[in-house]
């Protein structure tokens, strides 16, 4: 369940930072010094977004305390019990067959 809430918030957090950082990047001269400024900020927003990802349980909570709570503590019951099996199929599929 974890690794889930990881991906999907890594995922958005880099979505939006590189479309930001695109929208910025073509706003200035290509050809000149920023480029190489350009291409550490990308680094550095992956590097953050993936420190702000493996946080992705605090986002939730913060929306709403109780019931994000709440929903985090029904999600890491429900998911290892009705989702983590079909999910392992689909993604895993015939690798899980010869373990």
């Amino acid at each position: 369940m974890y690794a889930v809430g990881y991906i999907v918030s890594f995922l958005w957090f880099e979505i939006r930072s590189v479309g930001a950082d695109i929208v910025d990047f073509f706003g200035t001269d290509v050809l000149s010094s920023e480029l190489f400024g350009f291409l550490i900020g990308i680094v550095v927003d992956s590097f953050t977004n993936m420190v702000k990802a493996l946080m992705w349980p605090v986002y939730i909570i913060q929306i709403n305390p109780m019931y994000g709570g709440i929903a985090l503590v029904l999600a890491f019951a429900i998911f290892p019990k009705y989702l983590k099996k079909p999910l392992e199929q689909k993604l895993f599929g015939d690798r899980q067959a010869e373990e």
